[in-house]
This record gives structure tokens, C-alpha cells and sequence, in this order.
């Protein structure tokens, strides 16, 4: 059950979108966690040995004891956790809830049973001589307990007992706390279980959305190319989610490139390169619009490929890095030594330089599938091989 959720967790990209921003919390990090809580606690339970043949205490058998109810903790917890989650995920007619919250059919007490297995963790190992409930396991004000040792075979239906004192002046003979494997096994199921509502939750998202959203026309004002960037940005999150989801980067790329196109025309240098550039990203601006109205989610690029260490490093410069120093002089020494405008050294705004540059790297693409800094000198003679070109450069 837990391999199939697993999957469609997986390969459902529209869910995996939407819950890495819940409320400006990347949520997909809380269910990978769970997810993989519940694993460790399904495949390790395998190993455990619990014997209930002798009789008395056994320090192995009780560290086991306390081992599978850990375990059980872990898997309960996480099941939790992907209730919580996929509640807050308003897509889809699958309504979500932890159904056990005040269930007390199992352990019979006073308490729900989610209560007082907390109750049993903390009396048969983790907080054993720091008890603030008896065998009832209702919390009573100010008064301590303490519990002896598990032991195991005695005469009645229960598979460990524990012996539990409380702090009362004077003698005070102990009550008695037992517990069943069975039941134990019986609470860890019934929450296990609910994995398969989780999932059927999860393989919703992405036909409810699609459905929702698919051949929806976005509008755009046309009159302010920064402002339809904004909009494609939010219906972008909207459709695919927030934090690198669908076409964000290139996005944001549009909308510095296009808040500067207008000042940096003053570095035209020939060939309409710029205006080439500029005309080649609206083109791309446009497929992407497309591609939001239809919900396909595609990998888009503008097209430079700029291979090096060279350009590592001035992009770096260009993204106002602290270490930039390196990258600074590797710009300077390409407008000195290219076709690029000298004054573009002088300029403050890094978004004009970078949008010279890359109309400058577009122009030079044409029947290449990259480009070396070397290609763009106008002489070869004053390059100096740095770093490394295979796995380093400018892509975009």
C-alpha cells in the first residue's frame, strides 16, 4: 500500500507543485519525511523478535517490546502528518480527515486510543520513571508515577504487564497496566490503512486541475510587457505552484529583461541585435502562455548555450554575487576584446548588461549547439584557458 502511494505521489507533478507551497510552507518535504518514516517502520518491523513463551522479565524481550511500539509511533505519526497535509489541499471531491482522533474502541479507557498509546510508549520505555498518568492514562495534576519493568506470561489476556506506583507519601501498592500485541497490532493497521483514502486523494489533484484550469484563456493588458509577465507569473503558480514550479525562472527572467529592453536600446551595436533578441523573447513569452491555457508543463529554454568557466563566472558578476570580482573582469575583458559597446563596462544596472550580453550570445547561436568565450574574441591570441569547459558555463 505504502509503494503505491509512494507512486502516484510520485508521478503526479500537478500534486507535487501544489503542496511545495501550502501556505507559503513547502509541504512536499513533510510528506517525502513521512513517507519515508512509514517505510522504515513497515520494513523494520520484520526484524523484530517479541517472544511471549517463559515467564517474568526478560531485558531483551522489553527492549523489542519497546522497539515495535516506537515503530508504531513513527507510522501513526506519519500517517498523521499526511492527513494534516492533504487536508489543506482544497482540490478534488476526496474530503480529508483523520477518522481516529477520538476513537477508544481498542484500548477501552477513558482516553481516545491515540491518547493513551502515547500513554503505553511512555510507560513501557520512554518516559517509564517519569509518568504523569496511572493506568487510565488520564493526566492528573501534579501527581507523578512510575512503572516497574515489563514482564511478560502472566495468568491473564494481556501479553505484557507493568506494574505502576505513584508518588503518594506512605506505602502504596501499584496498580497494574497490561497491554496486547493484538490490540497493538490492531491500532497500527486501522491508521495504516487510511493510506488508501491519502492516495486516492493524491491521483485527484491532477485531473481535478487539469480539468479546471485546461483551455482556460489567460488575458493579458498587451500594453506593459512587465505587467503580463506579473500576470503569467501568478497564473503559473496557480496551475503548477510556487518555488521553481512550471515556467517561474523563465518568468522572472522576462520580467527583469523586459523592464530594462528600453534603456538598454542606447547599446545598440549593429545588426538589430537587441530588437532581434528582444522580438525572439516575446516569442517564447508567447509559447509559454500557451502552454499555461493548456496546463502542458514543457521544458522551455531561450536558447543560449555558452560553455566555460568564463561564463560561470560572469554570471555570477551579472547575478550580483558577493564573489564577483572574477566574473567582473571576464565581462570587461569580452566587451574590450568582442563587437560589445565599451561604454557597457560603465553601466550600474547589471539587468542591462546581462540583456546586452545575451542578445549579444543569441546572435552568435545561429547553426551552433554552444559557444566557447575563445569564439567571441576578435583575437584568439589574448585568450588564457581557465577552469573547466565540460561542466561549467551560461545555459539558459
Amino acid at each position: 500500500m505504502l509503494t503505491y502511494h509512494r507512486e502516484e505521489v510520485n508521478k503526479n507533478k500537478q500534486f507535487i507543485y501544489l503542496c511545495e507551497n501550502i501556505d507559503n510552507s513547502n509541504q512536499m518535504n513533510a510528506i517525502y519525511s513521512a513517507m519515508d518514516w512509514i517505510c522504515v517502520g513497515v520494513e523494520g518491523t520484520s526484524n523484530m523478535d517479541i517472544k511471549l513463551k517463559g515467564f517474568g522479565y526478560n531485558h531483551k524481550n522489553s527492549i523489542a517490546l519497546l522497539q515495535y511500539i516506537i515503530v508504531i509511533d513513527q507510522i501513526v505519526d506519519s500517517v498523521k502528518l499526511l492527513h494534516k497535509v492533504l487536508e489543506a489541499i482544497n482540490v478534488g471531491s476526496t474530503q480529508i480527515s483523520y477518522p481516529y482522533k477520538k476513537s477508544d474502541e481498542i484500548f477501552s479507557k477513558p482516553v481516545s486510543d491515540d491518547v493513551f498509546f502515547k500513554h503505553i510508549r511512555a510507560v513501557f520505555g520512554m518516559h517509564s520513571i517519569d509518568l504523569n498518568a496511572g493506568i487510565d492514562g488520564e493526566r492528573q495534576k501534579g501527581g507523578k508515577f512510575y512503572a516497574s519493568w515489563p514482564a511478560f506470561g502472566m495468568p491473564d489476556e494481556d501479553d505484557f504487564v507493568v506494574q505502576i506506583y505513584n508518588n503518594s507519601p506512605g506505602y502504596e501498592p501499584s496498580e497494574v497496566l497490561g497491554i496486547s500485541l493484538e490490540n497493538l497490532n490492531i491500532f497500527v493497521r486501522e491508521r495504516y490503512d487510511t493510506l488508501v483514502t491519502l492516495t486516492q486523494k493524491v491521483s485527484e489533484v491532477t485531473y481535478t486541475l487539469e480539468a479546471s484550469y485546461k483551455g482556460v484563456s489567460i488575458t493579458l493588458k498587451n500594453d506593459d510587457l512587465v505587467e503580463d509577465v506579473q500576470v503569467l507569473l501568478q497564473e503559473n503558480n496557480k496551475r503548477f505552484g510556487v518555488l521553481n514550479g512550471g515556467y517561474e525562472f523563465l518568468l522572472l527572467y522576462f520580467k527583469e529583461m523586459f523592464r530594462v529592453a528600453a534603456n538598454a536600446k542606447k547599446y545598440d551595436f549593429g545588426g538589430n541585435i537587441l530588437e532581434a533578441y528582444n522580438e525572439h523573447l516575446k516569442k517564447i513569452f508567447n509559447e509559454i502562455k500557451n502552454n499555461l491555457e493548456n496546463m502542458n508543463r514543457e521544458i522551455t529554454r531561450i536558447g543560449i548555450r555558452a560553455r566555460g568557466y568564463e561564463f560561470e563566472k560572469i554570471t555570477q558578476y551579472l547575478d550580483g554575487s558577493d564573489n564577483y570580482i572574477i566574473g567582473e573582469e571576464y565581462f570587461e575583458g569580452l566587451v574590450k576584446h568582442s563587437i560589445l559597446p565599451g561604454e557597457l563596462i560603465m553601466e550600474k544596472d547589471l539587468s542591462i548588461k546581462r540583456y546586452v550580453l545575451d542578445a549579444f550570445l543569441f546572435s552568435k547561436m545561429e547553426n551552433k549547439n554552444e559557444i566557447l568565450f575563445v569564439d567571441l574574441l576578435n583575437d584568439p591570441s589574448v585568450y588564457r584557458s581557465n577552469g573547466i569547459s565540460d561542466f561549467t558555463g551560461y545555459f539558459i
